[in-house]
């Protein structure tokens, strides 16, 4: 399961990012999270999921190769619950770094060892001769280089997350999960296809198997997985 994948439609036109192609594109930078408000899910990275815990469900999608997602919404035409009609992100609530990282990210060169910085260029946030532009005086703006710093950690970090979700999946500690949530108006929506740790499962772990998670650092993303389902009745509350 590819990053995209948990977010369907969002990158829709990925292109590296050349100055000879893009010499006058730039980066809208308005602040809107409108182009994720139908969206009802992302992928998590690793090290963003003990901040994502409290407010999201972080569950792992995908058979072959299950990732953990954060799950911002519960009904396709609702969409992400964090975002307001303006586009605004609700205060006081981390924002993915999928998110944050949009419309950039970072792809690898065709030999496979080095990454490049790539644009969806069917996204609003950038244009021509934008405010912030991504080339000046030939050469990669500010902006550019920060968004190819955030989207190559970002990249690591996703790769990462999905060693985590293998390591789990190989180890026999995901289960099949389900849940069912009543909102306000009194209807009830259940949700299905994810899966979650199983708690004994986990604490059966062998010692040799889970000194070796510890030492990669993975047990915290581990416990705030485990921790983040009580966030589904926040989401019903939002909806």
């Amino acid at each position: 399961m590819s990053e995209s994948s948990a977010a369907p439609g969002l990158y829709t036109q990925v292109e590296p990012l050349t100055q000879a192609r893009h010499q006058r594109l730039g980066f809208v930078g308005d602040g809107s999270y409108a182009f994720a408000r139908s969206l009802v899910s992302v992928p998590a990275s690793l090290s963003e999921m003990v901040l994502l815990q409290r407010h999201m469900p972080l569950v792992f999608a995908g058979e072959d190769r299950p990732v953990p997602i954060a799950v911002m919404g519960l009904e396709a035409a609702q969409g992400g619950l964090f975002i307001d009609a303006a586009g605004r992100w609700m205060p006081g609530i981390s924002v993915p770094a999928f998110l944050r990282r949009y419309p950039f990210i970072a792809i690898p060169k065709p030999n496979g060892k080095e990454l490049v910085l790539a644009v969806d260029l069917a996204s609003d946030l950038v244009a021509d001769d934008a405010p912030h532009p991504l080339f000046e005086r030939g050469q990669p703006s500010d902006r550019a280089q920060a968004a190819f710093a955030l989207a190559t950690r970002l990249h690591h970090d996703f790769d990462a997350a999905r060693e985590v979700g293998a390591a789990l999946a190989e180890a026999d500690l995901l289960v099949p999960q389900s849940a069912e949530l009543t909102l306000a108006d009194g209807r009830k929506i259940g949700l299905r296809n994810f899966r979650v740790v199983d708690e004994e499962r986990l604490a059966a772990l062998p010692d040799a198997v889970f000194l070796e998670w510890r030492r990669r650092g993975w047990l915290p993303a581990i416990h705030a997985h485990l921790m983040s389902q009580a966030a589904w009745t926040e989401l019903a509350r939002l909806a």
